[in-house]
């Protein structure tokens, strides 16, 4: 399978005065029954192969910016995510503060209730903080794990969307072969 040039591929008999591909009979005279256009490169197997070969090359390329694309979008959810959690932490931050500034009050006013009120905050605040943290972790994990979820049935169906087509452009080149 040799590929030909197209400098290499002109018949003998064309006209150099013509432009490529309109040529002309043997007398020189020429007639539009006689003239005829010819394809710049003639199809070849080779050829074909490499064409499928570039579509197959093509379509794994896009096959592979398609999943960069989930990847990226899937991070782009998570730092929203982490977003909204370290916001969440901040209000947390600041209901402890506003605790502690309730507990100086209190300090103030008289030992005893300051040690009563202190266990309650701090529990409360223990109570508080570990329930929206555990929240936070089911919620991540979940999302995450949903996100991934997706994420792989969409791999597996463009895995076999493409190997779909690569088993179909192998018998279209074992067909030109």
């Amino acid at each position: 399978m040799d590929l030909v040039s197209p400098e290499s591929a002109k018949p003998s008999w064309e006209d150099q005065n013509e432009p490529p591909g309109v040529f002309s009979t043997r007398e020189g005279a020429s007639t539009d029954s006689a003239q005829c256009e010819l394809p710049f490169v003639l199809p070849t197997p080779g050829r074909e192969l490499g064409r499928l070969t570039d579509q197959a090359h093509d379509h794994l390329d896009k096959l592979q910016q398609k999943q960069d694309k989930a990847f990226n979008e899937l991070m782009k959810q998570v730092q929203c995510s982490r977003f909204h959690l370290g916001s969440k932490l901040n209000k947390l931050t600041e209901q402890t503060e506003q605790s502690l500034r309730n507990l100086h009050t209190i300090v103030s006013s008289s030992k005893d209730k300051f040690d009563h009120e202190m266990d309650t905050i701090m529990k409360a605040n223990k109570t508080v903080i570990s329930t929206e943290v555990d929240k936070a972790k089911v919620s991540i994990v979940s999302e995450l794990g949903f996100m991934i979820k997706q994420m792989q049935i969409e791999f597996q169906d463009e895995l076999q969307d493409t190997q779909k087509a690569f088993e179909e452009k192998n018998v279209e080149l074992v067909k030109c072969l």
